[in-house]
């Protein structure tokens, strides 16, 4: 089994909606990534004829769920800007964008979707850096490559 180091993985916003043909750049300056979030609804279909007394499933719904970032937030950084392009704008103006994943397996392995900025969090320590927490909601299905 191999294992990996996470330094390196990268998270690209699109100049689109369109996952596939959007063109994307990664966001600069991400101390940690986490998520994206996934979970499905499981549906109980337990009968009486069901066997040995245990209940049984079927999955429904899928939700890729959130993916949160922690930046060290620079107000004039392109990605992080109230301008197009920068989360800040994206959140401001609650649109849909095209995001990339970019893991840094031998492949490397990466997740494209669509999401919306819906929470962006900076916070100022008077002995620390500039940041900020953003959450990104996942919106349909996402290619995997």
């Amino acid at each position: 089994m191999t294992e990996y180091a996470a330094l390196g993985t990268a998270f690209a916003i699109g100049d689109s909606a369109t996952v596939a043909t959007a063109n994307y750049t990664n966001i600069a300056q991400i101390r940690n990534i986490s998520g994206p979030s996934m979970s499905s609804d499981p549906i109980d279909v337990t009968s009486h004829d069901s066997t040995n007394g245990y209940r049984e499933f079927v999955v429904a719904l899928k939700d890729m769920g959130e993916i949160t970032l922690d930046l060290i937030y620079d107000p004039d950084q392109a990605t992080h800007a109230n301008s197009s392009g920068g989360l800040f704008y994206e959140y401001t103006q609650a649109t849909k964008k095209a995001y990339r994943l970019t893991l840094v397996d031998t492949s490397p392995t990466t997740i494209k979707f669509q999401a919306y900025v819906t929470a962006f969090n900076p916070t100022n320590n008077f002995d620390g850096s500039m940041d900020a927490a953003v959450t990104l909601k996942i919106t349909g299905a996402p290619t995997i490559a």
